[in-house]
């Protein structure tokens, strides 16, 4: 009885800190609204170091690469032209730089998840 309890807790211990155990695919978009620097869509599928995203900039696609994640943000650079965007984990903002500026985006966040 103890062992099988025992056993039982351990399982659920490690279920309930795996998050998305049972997780294949996740994807998310985001439809940025009218903005100076043309920033239309921004495509993430995979959030690790050195993953690919796509950003669509003025009908054109251009593949950022994630450089830095952590519990927050999720941040990604393209060399050239140099633009650094963040997306906050939490609240689904977006900031950027861009040639020295900083801005902040409006976008909705679409998320798929099987």
């Amino acid at each position: 009885m103890k062992k099988t309890y025992f056993i039982s807790l351990i399982f659920l211990a490690l279920l309930y800190g795996c998050e998305d155990i049972f997780l294949r695919f996740k994807y998310e978009k985001f439809n940025c609204q009218n903005n100076k620097f043309g920033i239309e869509k921004i495509w993430l599928t995979n959030q690790k170091i050195n993953s690919n995203v796509v950003v669509s900039i003025k009908n054109q696609e251009f593949i950022f690469q994630i450089f830095d994640i952590n519990d927050d943000v999720i941040s990604f650079k393209l060399t050239k032209p140099e633009i650094i965007l963040k997306i906050n984990k939490v609240s689904k903002t977006i900031k950027g730089i861009y040639q020295k500026n900083i801005f902040t985006l409006n976008c909705v966040n679409e998320s798929f998840r099987i």
